[in-house]
């Protein structure tokens, strides 16, 4: 059986994955060219899987260190949750950096989803371990009935979740970051790519590996053939056996 493999362009996913600030970089070789159109400010997964926190009181913390000060630079900690629909007043989340109550947001049955998104103070910047605490506090109204094994009071923080990519860890990216960085997010689609003249072995994987993607995303992955791409926003992938590409592009990426 032919040997199948990913190309995983760490280099767009490194410098690409999460976006503010749009940007574009251009991937040349001989007459074929790609626009990556990406962010350069770096953002790292804050976890590997979704955390979920159950009522009426749990907390994770998460910690991260730092071998020098770091200049104060809008470096932040976004949390993606999304909590039971059952919640009432005074249900809250809380996040805390270094024990210290940074904000807190109140959780209603109107907005399930939420982005807190909290800037690092210049405390949590200095030399040395710091850690970063986040508090679900969940109150069901009484009475209600949930169905057996369902508590009813739960908080889930997403995978899309993240914190700052400071200076000394700008090449930290790798197959450890997956699925995360390889995720959709603020209007940029995932792409995977695949030969023009693909094996049905080789589609069926990249449907397998979109179909994975999109279901832990909040946006569909796409996948597009070789010759029909010449511009990319967002994270890419490339799916298949090296000889199976035709472009020179796809053949030394």
């Amino acid at each position: 059986m032919r040997t199948k493999f990913f190309y995983l362009c760490l280099f767009c996913i490194g410098f690409f994955s999460f976006a503010n600030n749009a940007v574009a970089a251009t991937i040349t070789v001989d007459d074929n060219t790609i626009v990556i159109e990406g962010n350069q400010q770096q953002k790292k997964p804050l976890l590997a899987q979704p955390i979920e926190l159950l009522g009426p009181s749990s907390s994770r913390d998460f910690y991260y260190n730092l071998n020098e000060d770091v200049p104060s630079n809008n470096q932040k900690v976004t949390f993606q949750i999304q909590h039971s629909e059952l919640l009432i007043a005074p249900s809250s989340f809380t996040v805390k950096v270094d024990d210290i109550a940074i904000k807190t947001v109140p959780l209603k049955a109107d907005s399930l989803k939420q982005t807190v998104t909290v800037n690092l103070p210049k405390e949590a910047l200095l030399k040395g371990s710091h850690k970063i605490t986040a508090s679900f506090y969940g109150i069901i109204k009484e009475g209600i009935c949930v169905p057996p094994g369902n508590a009813g009071n739960w908080l889930r923080i997403e995978i899309l979740s993240s914190i700052s990519a400071f200076s000394e860890e700008s090449d930290a990216w790798s197959l450890n970051s997956y699925p995360a960085a390889f995720l959709g997010y603020e209007g940029y689609a995932t792409t995977v790519i695949v030969p023009k003249q693909t094996s049905e072995a080789t589609l069926n994987s990249a449907y397998q590996l979109a179909a994975f993607l999109s279901e832990h995303g909040d946006t569909d992955v796409q996948i597009e053939r070789e010759d029909a791409i010449n511009k990319i926003r967002g994270p890419i992938i490339i799916v298949g056996a090296k000889k199976e590409f035709s472009t020179s592009l796809l053949k030394r990426c």
